[in-house]
């Protein structure tokens, strides 16, 4: 899994600082950028498990360097434990590994709202949880 901080700067286009992994343009009431809002079946109205798309699926809505589904789909799961506030300042390789009961998941999910879709919303949930709206990514080391 990628560290919250590999994620982040994923999904903001590193520098360019995005509001959307994307770019700065609001996905609108549709899947063209993401899927979320259960808008992946066309109805609106979250039926099961037919509102998650393949991976892939919404190619408009990748990031900065082609990473697919970083807003939408599923929340994503990351490598740190929950801590409030956001860790803030420069760091290199850097990970929030002490233990805590809560793990950080970031992106939004096809279940979500817009809001959630910005590169920064952040929330946490308890890592033994196991649901259709949260998933893993992968992240290979440098």
């Amino acid at each position: 899994m990628p560290s919250e901080a590999e994620w982040q700067y994923a999904s903001a286009g590193g520098t360019q600082n995005r509001k959307y992994a994307w770019g700065p343009d609001d996905p609108g009431a549709n899947t063209a950028l993401a899927v979320y809002g259960c808008y992946w079946n066309g109805t609106g109205s979250c039926t099961g498990l037919t509102n998650i798309a393949p991976v892939g699926s919404v190619p408009a809505g990748n990031g900065r360097w082609g990473q697919s589904d970083l807003a939408g789909s599923v929340w994503e799961w990351t490598l740190d434990w929950y801590t409030s506030p956001y860790p803030t300042g420069s760091c290199n390789s850097c990970a929030t590994t002490a233990s805590a009961s809560h793990r950080v998941v970031r992106g939004g999910s096809f279940y979500g709202y817009a809001s959630d879709l910005t590169s920064a919303p952040r929330y946490s949930n308890i890592p033994t949880t196991r649901d259709a709206y949260l998933a893993g990514r992968c992240a290979r080391s440098p």
